[in-house]
């Protein structure tokens, strides 16, 4: 007892030192401004815990979609080389069962071996991760990648679980029909460079410290961390993930309408069935097949809708789409089936998502950061960077 009590008040010690040893001296120090982006670089730091540092979400487009030229929403910490399997299934009208363990058990059919999925049309690197299992012996049956030429250049077959590492452009199932097959963990990604396993739907982000003599890195896993154009932003704080965006897929399942009045093909859904989003002038949305406009709040904002558009309609309550190419509902809704759309839009009230025990850890290392003594630049490497809100000490006279 006399040893563990000892070697909590040693602890103790040990970090009030720490804490004396970055914060002596204060009246030499003065406060920067409060700054807000992806990266910094600052000049005549000391060594110095901050005085703010918040992390927001943040998600990007890289072009204007449009039904034919689909543009992916991309976000922070978002797993977005992650091959969607539930997709990939539901494209083909193959059923499957989610497990309590997190796998997907499904009967193979001919629906899963026609026409490779094109990845690219350049080499890319598919990851395959995970565990596969199969209730029946099937030794002809595999995951396969395949070149810009059709040939196969690797697989995982499922009679042996064989895990690999694969380059490749394209990627097909091809197996035996009317087999059971279960999933589990698996992980295939698209991609340049492969990462770590991950569970479904999750990703990470890491923010870079380097100085004159000290660097180190901090890294968060999490769901994405979101954004709008208006900039509602989802957070990391102290109660847990606060998420202000909310996202939803359109699959064609939803109840659509056609406004006949208006002599345009205009699509609405009765939002309050599906999404819960806050009605605030100037509301803008995000979409992988379709522009996002401001919110709409008359008939004659609805009526002038240019082409391949989406938005909302406060006063009814609808998400809005137009699309120039489509006359009818039932067409639409096919449409949708096969060309899944993504929305992100903002919630009427923010939801908060308490921490697992390895994100706590995670979100307490973020009082541990500080600055350096004389410069310390501060970047992320990640394909979408956090964006960032830092207040910090830097030299006095």
């Amino acid at each position: 007892m006399k040893k563990y009590l000892y070697l909590i008040k040693k602890a103790k010690i040990k970090s009030w030192l720490k804490f004396w040893l970055l914060t002596k001296d204060q009246v030499k120090y003065i406060l920067s401004e409060i700054l807000e982006g992806f990266s910094f670089d600052l000049q005549n730091t000391v060594k110095r815990y901050f005085k703010i540092f918040n992390i927001f979400g943040n998600s990007v487009q890289d072009g204007t979609p449009t039904p034919t030229n689909p543009v992916p929403i991309e976000s922070v910490a978002d797993d977005v080389n992650l091959f969607d399997l539930k997709n990939f299934l539901s494209d083909r009208n193959v059923s499957y069962t989610e497990n309590e363990d997190g796998s997907l058990t499904f009967i193979t059919s001919s629906a899963l071996y026609l026409s490779p999925l094109q990845f690219s049309n350049e080499d890319i690197i598919v990851s395959m991760s995970g565990i596969l299992t199969t209730l029946e012996t099937m030794s002809n049956s595999a995951i396969q990648v395949l070149n810009s030429n059709n040939t196969v250049v690797g697989q995982i077959n499922l009679s042996n679980s064989k895990i690999e590492n694969i380059t490749g452009s394209k990627l097909r199932f091809n197996m035996t029909s009317n087999k059971t097959i279960t999933l589990k963990n698996i992980k295939l990604q698209k991609g340049t460079v492969t990462t770590p396993y991950s569970p479904y739907n999750y990703g990470t982000f890491t923010i870079d410290f380097e100085g004159q003599t000290e660097n180190y890195n901090y890294t968060f896993i999490t769901k994405p961390l979101r954004s709008l154009p208006n900039g509602v932003r989802d957070s990391l704080e102290a109660d847990g993930i606060h998420r202000r965006v909310g996202r939803i897929v359109l699959d064609g399942s939803e109840i659509w309408y056609y406004y006949t009045d208006t002599g345009k093909p205009v699509f609405y859904l009765m939002t309050e069935e599906y999404i819960f989003y806050k009605q605030q002038s100037g509301l803008l949305c995000l979409s992988n097949y379709y522009q996002g406009k401001g919110q709409k709040a008359s008939f004659d904002d609805i009526y002038n809708l240019g082409n391949n558009t989406i938005t909302f309609r406060s006063t009814l309550t609808r998400l809005v789409i137009r699309n120039d190419n489509i006359t009818n509902v039932q067409d639409f809704k096919n449409w949708l089936s096969t060309h899944n759309t993504e929305v992100l839009y903002e919630l009427a009230e923010e939801t908060i998502e308490p921490y697992t025990e390895e994100q706590q850890e995670q979100y307490n290392k973020i009082k541990d950061l500080y600055t350096f003594d004389g410069t310390t630049n501060i970047s992320s490497t990640d394909v979408v960077p956090p964006y960032l809100q830092i207040q910090y000490y830097m030299k006095g006279e």
